[in-house]
């Protein structure tokens, strides 16, 4: 049976958190719906990237790195030549497609990228506001542990992955300190079963349905 706890110290994982516009719903995208010419992943130069929809799906597609891009047919590639983000939305669906792609970095330790609505995670009405006054009294939301849907990507130098799942605080008292820890969980109703990825090289475990970061 897989291991479905796995903790990933900072010092082994470098994070990066996307402050993007809301996402939710977040939905698994059927990625039959396109084809991308490059997945998502670190390369050492720029790439020319496009994407192909399939069956006649229309896709609305937006890059972080403000380039326009109009998915049809006989569209000209793009070249994208620093380190890019890029969500797919289908029209008339929920679902979201979201994959970054690391160019000319020198990486020695895998990636983590969290991708989520910077609001309703760090405002002040956010899941990680709070602090406790004193031993008695503890103020704000972090408390009540509620969870947020973002989309997860994973990347090292040999696979990338990515899929929606949901975070939310992790811990008891450690929740008044400045830095607190967050668990990220499957939900079936969202993504997958589990997260299918291997951060340590001396472990076997690759399939996960929690993460404590």
């Amino acid at each position: 049976m897989a291991k479905t706890w796995l903790l990933l110290y900072s010092f082994l994982l470098f994070a990066l958190v996307s402050l993007a516009q809301p996402l939710a719903p977040l939905m698994h995208l059927n990625r039959h719906s396109f084809t991308l010419s490059q997945v998502p992943g670190i390369y050492k130069s720029s790439i020319n990237w496009s994407l192909q929809s399939t069956a006649n799906v229309l896709c609305n597609v937006q890059l972080s790195n403000g380039q326009k891009y109009i998915p049809k047919q006989g569209a000209a590639p793009v070249l994208i030549k620093e380190t890019t983000t890029v969500k797919v939305k289908i029209a008339g669906n929920d679902s979201l497609f979201i994959g970054t792609y690391v160019i000319d970095a020198e990486i020695k330790l895998p990636i983590v990228s969290i991708h989520l609505d910077y609001d309703k995670f760090l405002g002040s009405d956010g899941i990680l506001d709070g602090y406790m006054a004193d031993s008695n009294r503890f103020v704000g939301n972090v408390w009540q542990k509620k969870s947020l849907p973002v989309f997860f990507e994973y990347f090292d130098a040999k696979a990338s992955y990515g899929a929606a799942c949901k975070i939310k605080p992790f811990g008891g008292f450690t929740l008044g300190l400045k830095e607190k820890s967050l668990h990220l969980y499957t939900d079936e109703k969202i993504g997958p079963k589990r997260l299918t990825i291997q951060p340590f090289e001396n472990r076997t475990h690759a399939a996960f349905k929690n993460l404590v970061l």
